[in-house]
């Protein structure tokens, strides 16, 4: 025949030899349930399709694990795959893991996504396409406005190869396709390039509560500030070359060159040569190399009334020159 319900003694089959095999139910908004034993000595709904609602819902031994929904799956539990392709949105409610399971071993404020490889390396790759193609990875912190969906963002331009870190919306850092840092430039022409409206740089030894090393630009003026907040005693600036102490400026003023104490506004003291300050006019022959030894509260020489001495170098000539309240 072309159906056979058949019991032979110890097992029951249900047999069709000729098109499909329907089970149907036309009650309304009722269901068709399959049971079996439950492990415990009664039964359990293992598959339920659900006629009020549509749906097809699997279970395990009566929990539901797995329903059919108009927009997709809904699953319940722990998902194991050996590979799972997914097209579209996922919403997924608990840890993922990647490679491992073991989510709440790790950071606890960082175990919602693990990928992991212990016996090799791991990683995670975004592919973007497109005419100007990016890949990003937003931080939020609300949905009402790109202030919130992106308030920190790291951010690669595939058209122009940089590196883009953004915080409040508004991007901080840019690495360029050539290595260059841009830390508040879009477009560095440096190897690194601090830009603002008064930018500044500083190196604070963490030894010492603000005692600190600060370059600052504004204006058409740069500042080297050693120690500003003055919390250390005898702040000098030192410039070395080779290895070897070469000049430092002390926190008097006073300049050294060869000499770690100078006494006097400049202080020559090399330790191996003679001392020499040159004074070199090298524009052209008519040049007078001079120095000046001015008094007085007037810069220009022989203004005040304090005698000014000036020696220079005229045409081959040593002179001295003195000048007072106005003549030379």
């Amino acid at each position: 025949g072309d159906l056979e319900i058949l019991h032979n003694g110890a097992n029951s089959f249900i047999t069709n030899f000729t098109g499909d095999l329907y089970i149907l139910n036309h009650n309304d908004d009722k269901d068709i349930l399959l049971q079996t034993d439950n492990g415990s000595g009664g039964t359990t709904t293992y598959v339920l399709c659900d006629g009020s609602t549509g749906s097809t819902k699997l279970n395990y031994l009566g929990s539901e694990k797995l329903q059919t929904k108009s927009d997709g799956i809904l699953v319940q539990g722990e998902v194991q795959s050996d590979s799972l392709d997914i097209n579209g949105a996922a919403d997924i409610s608990g840890n993922v893991g990647i490679g491992a399971a073991n989510n709440t071993s790790y950071d606890p404020g960082a175990q919602n996504l693990l990928v992991s490889d212990t016996s090799a390396s791991s990683g995670i790759t975004i592919r973007s396409g497109g005419g100007t193609p990016f890949g990003m990875i937003h931080f939020a912190d609300g949905t009402s406005s790109n202030a919130e969906k992106r308030a920190g963002r790291i951010l690669y331009g595939h058209s122009g190869d940089f590196m883009s870190l953004q915080t409040a919306n508004t991007e901080a850092l840019r690495i360029d396709s050539s290595g260059r840092v841009g830390i508040g430039s879009t477009a560095p022409g440096h190897n690194l390039e601090v830009k603002g409206s008064f930018p500044d740089f500083a190196i604070v030894d963490s030894d010492t509560t603000n005692d600190k090393f600060r370059i600052l630009h504004n204006g058409g003026a740069t500042q080297l500030q050693v120690d500003p907040n003055n919390v250390s005693s005898g702040s000098h600036l030192l410039f070395s070359v080779d290895g070897s102490e070469a000049a430092r400026i002390d926190s008097s003023g006073n300049i050294g060159a060869g000499t770690t104490s100078p006494q006097a506004n400049l202080d020559i003291a090399p330790a191996s040569s003679s001392a020499t300050l040159r004074v070199h006019a090298r524009s052209n022959s008519s040049a007078v190399p001079a120095i000046e030894l001015v008094r007085g509260t007037n810069t220009t020489f022989g203004a005040d009334v304090d005698q000014d001495y000036r020696l220079k170098n005229s045409a081959g000539e040593l002179i001295l020159e003195y000048g007072q309240s106005g003549s030379t």
